[in-house]
């Protein structure tokens, strides 16, 4: 859960939403604030863009998809890839 690579990271970032919440008591926009706090403490995440992460990991627990953190759109200045649901919303 502490290493670097992405599976760890995926873990460290679903524990993170979920403390979030937990700890808001289940109000949405403080949790989304919480959430901002745990990122910026968290050095491994530098390189993602925050705010589209949170989105995503909060769409992704609401819709039981799997959250990939190798998706270029997740960093910063990064582009959708082709064909994928961002360019079409």
């Amino acid at each position: 859960m502490f290493g670097n690579n992405l599976r760890d990271m995926k873990n460290a970032i679903e524990e993170m939403e979920r403390q979030s919440r937990v700890r808001s008591c289940f109000n949405g926009n403080e949790a989304k604030q919480k959430f901002r706090e745990y990122l910026a403490a968290d050095r491994r995440f530098d390189a993602f863009d925050h705010e589209r992460l949170i989105d995503r990991t909060q769409e992704c627990r609401k819709s039981c998809a799997v959250l990939k953190l190798d998706d270029p759109r997740l960093l910063r200045g990064g582009e959708a890839r082709p064909l994928s649901r961002d360019t079409y919303w």
